[in-house]
């Protein structure tokens, strides 16, 4: 029993005594060829600069979005009586915007307002 156990044990010291010698040499190997090693050197390319003409537009494909814009929205419930605006025109500060009629909703759902033009807002732009 004793035997087969041996050689075993010596079979193992023999595969890890290759190993660490095979792993020796390849460290010495790049040790020393570490030693004499030189980075190559860096590629570097050359255009001759001219006079070129370049065209005044560029065409693109995207999305702008104002740098100042305004959200209206009623404190009151009502009726908007007129619009004074076209979507995506420019206004000026001050103007009038929006023309709400405020009212009171009725039970059937339907707005009334108290006197006609009674708590009219309009919405400017601040």
């Amino acid at each position: 029993m004793r035997k087969p156990m041996a050689w075993t044990v010596v079979g193992i010291v023999l595969v890890v005594a290759e190993l660490s010698l095979v792993k020796f040499t390849q460290i010495r190997a790049a040790i020393k060829a570490g030693s004499s090693w030189q980075p190559p050197p860096e590629t570097v390319t050359t255009v001759v600069a001219s006079v070129q003409d370049w065209s005044a537009t560029i065409e693109a494909v995207g999305s702008a979005v104002p740098a100042r814009g305004v959200t209206l929205a009623a404190d009151l419930p009502g009726v908007v009586q007129s619009i004074s605006f076209q979507s995506g025109a420019y206004v000026q500060e001050g103007q009038e915007l929006v023309e709400l009629v405020a009212s009171d909703s009725e039970p059937d759902g339907h707005f009334r307002s108290r006197t006609p033009n009674a708590g009219a807002l309009r919405g400017v732009v601040p």
